[in-house]
């Protein structure tokens, strides 16, 4: 090769090398390279969306949390277009006619009267003869009249207002409309029990948070042992212990609610603290640790949301444990309840008149039947669809 062509070589070289140096170290305009350029990575992922596509992909959950929704509107509708209250008699007759009354559907009764029942409705059947009031009867048995009559319209004329009385699913021992008194009863258990929840939740996750990541230290052996200690005492024990210091008189919704957190929230810290345990060493917290995170954000930021899924499925299901829970105190006479009723309640006021009228039995034991099922599919869903291990569609 001549001088001249290796001379000519060389500066085409020097060329390229400027020209590439150029192009590697030239500044991009970064509005320019979403416009010209495609990528392959596509647009960051929103966490919430995909935990809301991941839960409404299980049709079981959303349909149960379709009907939760439904049973909690109901809890608020259905109370406050009622023309009858929850807690006193549908109407300002003598109560001893108001007391088991039937269904409005079914309003032809077959009673055993006294005689002092039996003369005041004589009396307003002779006074109304053209009122259908009277269907058969009167039949004297040991001092008794066994009369079958419409007990709705003999009410509504007896009163001497002409008020139409239509109690849809009938009256309680004391007067009172089933049908508002059960939608009453389940808002106000479903709402005590949701704030509960809560706060157990709050305060639970918080303690098994940070007893988790420190598990091992004093701290933890400390309060590790007091929590083992509260949670072996049996929950009803603890409920009358607390109940006796606040006095049985003095228990309302309020003071309910305080009893049943300072009980309740011992049972989040310990499965949170469990599962804190089982991730606290692995490496996206270590990473975190390694690049100066505090420990706050290596617990709350890094580590809850990871074990989230597991917790979640407690805290629907402890809703649910809470409303079973006072109804069984009510059931079993240890909480009287009978000015701020729940599901408990109906329960206990529908033996006497269960004979008579299933639906005192009937209508509340269905909304809690499907509030506690739709709950626990509920929690099954949320646990897929927070838990990030856990792959669909596979």
């Amino acid at each position: 090769m001549s001088v001249n062509s290796k001379q000519k070589q060389n500066k085409i070289d020097k060329t390229l090398n400027v020209e590439l140096n150029d192009a590697l170290f030239k500044f991009i305009d970064a509005n320019d390279v979403g416009k010209h350029q495609t990528t392959l990575v596509g647009k960051p992922r929103n966490l919430i969306i995909d935990i809301i596509k991941r839960f409404c992909k299980n049709y079981i959950a959303l349909a149960s949390l379709i009907l939760i929704i439904i049973i909690s509107l109901l809890c608020v509708i259905f109370p406050l277009t009622s023309p009858f209250s929850a807690t006193d008699p549908i109407s300002n007759v003598n109560n001893i006619w108001l007391t088991q009354l039937p269904p409005s559907y079914s309003p032809i009764v077959t009673e055993s009267l006294d005689l002092q029942k039996w003369e005041t409705l004589k009396t307003v059947v002779d006074q109304n003869q053209d009122a259908n009031i009277l269907i058969e009867g009167p039949i004297e048995i040991n001092n008794n009249y066994l009369v079958t009559y419409n007990k709705y319209l003999f009410i509504s004329i007896y009163s001497g207002t002409n008020q139409n009385i239509n109690s849809l699913l009938g009256t309680n021992m004391h007067g009172v409309d089933i049908w508002t008194r059960t939608w009453t009863a389940a808002r106000d258990s479903i709402t005590l029990a949701f704030l509960v929840a809560t706060t157990d939740a709050l305060i639970g996750i918080t303690i098994g948070c940070i007893l988790g990541f420190y598990a091992g230290t004093w701290i933890d052996t400390v309060l590790s042992r007091v929590i083992d200690i509260i949670i072996n005492i049996p929950t009803l024990v603890w409920f009358l212990m607390l109940m006796t210091i606040v006095g049985k008189g003095n228990i309302n919704p309020f003071s309910l609610y305080f009893i049943l957190i300072s009980i309740g929230w011992v049972y989040m810290v310990n499965t949170t603290r469990l599962w804190m345990i089982t991730i606290k060493d692995q490496e996206f917290i270590l990473a975190a640790k390694a690049i100066g995170c505090s420990t706050k954000r290596q617990i709350f930021i890094h580590g809850l949301p990871m074990i989230i899924g597991k917790i979640s499925t407690n805290y629907v299901r402890r809703i649910v444990i809470v409303i079973l829970s006072i109804s069984s105190l009510v059931f079993l006479g240890f909480l009287d309840s009978s000015d701020n009723p729940n599901l408990g309640t109906l329960l206990k006021e529908s033996i006497p008149i269960l004979d008579v009228n299933f639906w005192g039995l009937l209508l509340p034991s269905i909304i809690l039947l499907f509030f506690s099922l739709s709950a626990q599919f509920i929690a099954n869903g949320l646990h897929d669809a927070l838990d990030p291990k856990v792959e669909r569609g596979k």
